[in-house]
């Protein structure tokens, strides 16, 4: 794994404990990326932004919140909803939306709070809209979220996605695309480690404050 990566990860463990799945997204990033113009959506619940810049990606990054003092950003951020963001159509040849479409249009880390917050159910579907109209034809969009199923009354500060919802976001009209690579993660409680699974098994794990499976989604050549 690349010490970039291996930075990321640890910085994550810190302030999220040991059993953050950044622990296979962050690879699953390092996966796919690559060194072009590239916006990082909902930068301040980690420094991956500040990490990429400082490894000499050209790196926007963008959250909903002002910004704070325990989390490095790079020098292009930007304060703006990303279901409304102010770049031309195609500024970037690179989205990555990591842990955050989940939370978009929710309650989550006192988004309630903001002046003029417009809560919306589908503020995912909204979000990806907006993300591929500044993404450049032929570009790509690493994206990971929860997935399976929500214990208690999880929705109300982030979404878990099942096939059916993924589907749907995947089949918006702006969504073409040339190539998909999706992969699934889990949980596995009694190694307390993150271990690759088929949609299946990830689909019948339970989550509600804690996510135990996601799914990661590398969305190449949108047209």
């Amino acid at each position: 794994m690349q010490p970039i990566a291996l930075q990321i990860i640890d910085e994550c463990k810190k302030a999220y404990g040991e059993l953050t799945e950044r622990v296979v997204e962050v690879p699953f990033l390092f996966k796919h990326i690559r060194k072009v113009k590239t916006l990082d959506v909902g930068s301040l619940e980690s420094s991956l932004a500040f990490y990429l810049h400082r490894e000499g990606y050209d790196v926007t990054a963008v959250d909903i919140r002002q910004p704070h003092t325990t989390v490095k950003l790079p020098p292009q951020f930007y304060v703006c909803d990303v279901r409304k963001m102010p770049f031309p159509d195609e500024m970037f040849e690179q989205v990555i939306c990591i842990s955050t479409l989940e939370h978009i249009g929710l309650r989550a880390y006192g988004l309630e709070n903001l002046q003029n917050y417009l809560f919306d159910a589908n503020g995912d579907f909204r979000a990806l809209e907006e993300m591929r109209r500044v993404t450049r034809v032929s570009g790509n969009m690493i994206i990971t979220v929860p997935y399976g199923k929500v214990a208690g009354e999880g929705f109300y500060w982030q979404r878990v996605y099942t096939k059916e919802r993924i589907q749907k976001l995947l089949e918006l009209e702006c969504m073409a695309y040339t190539n998909l690579d999706t992969e699934f993660f889990m949980l596995h409680e009694p190694t307390k480690e993150w271990i690759d699974v088929t949609e299946d098994r990830a689909s019948k794990t339970v989550s509600s404050g804690i996510v135990k499976a996601i799914c990661c989604l590398s969305i190449e050549g949108v047209f």
